[in-house]
């Protein structure tokens, strides 16, 4: 074997013609972890983020939106998510004692053309409370979502509204599923 094959990490070597090895140096080593950190922060900063759900949320298959009102008696639009399904035309979407999901969407100066007035697009909060909001109701008694999205991926012309949701709860839990709604109108007088 010749000195072209030979490695000394930890002294000094020559190579055929002479040339000489230089030691590895904690300069060198520091430049290699600053290197690998960079290269892991890139990494999960670019991760993507998780996938969008294929299904409803677990206990919440059925959907349904309607004209409401918001904390200041503005227009809204109520999305509920439910166990049970509702009569055919039934516009009460939140009766019941059934567990449900009771999210608000206030449009503000942006609303849609369709029956819906609600865009394509997603609501978070606590980021901006004044968009959106929502609470889990169980046996009767409602409790807060501290932090929740809704992203409406079509509002249709007769208020169907489908997207999904990605919900925080108090207690640790955490939400997540599609909804496919369809428009239950009432009259709904706000203010």
């Amino acid at each position: 074997m010749d000195a072209r094959h030979v490695c000394n990490l930890g002294g000094r070597g020559r190579l055929s013609g002479g040339h000489q090895l230089h030691p590895f140096n904690s300069r060198d080593e520091l430049r290699m972890r600053i290197a690998a950190i960079l290269l892991a922060v890139t990494a999960l900063a670019c991760s993507p983020a998780e996938p969008e759900p294929t299904d409803p949320p677990p206990g919440f298959h059925h959907a349904y939106a309607a004209p409401s009102c918001a904390p200041w008696d503005g227009y809204a639009v109520s999305l509920v998510l439910r166990s049970t399904p509702l009569a055919p035309l039934d516009s009460l979407i939140e009766r019941g004692t059934d567990p449900q999901l009771q999210l608000g969407i206030y449009p503000r100066d942006t609303r849609g053309t369709g029956l819906s007035g609600i865009r394509a697009g997603t609501v978070r909060w606590p980021a901006d409370p004044e968009v959106a909001g929502g609470s889990l109701c169980e046996g009767g008694r409602c409790t807060s979502i501290p932090r929740g999205s809704i992203v409406v991926r079509d509002a249709q012309d007769d208020g169907r509204l489908r997207g999904f949701v990605d919900l925080s709860l108090g207690d640790g839990r955490s939400i997540r599923g599609t909804f496919d709604a369809p428009w239950r109108p009432r009259t709904q007088l706000c203010g």
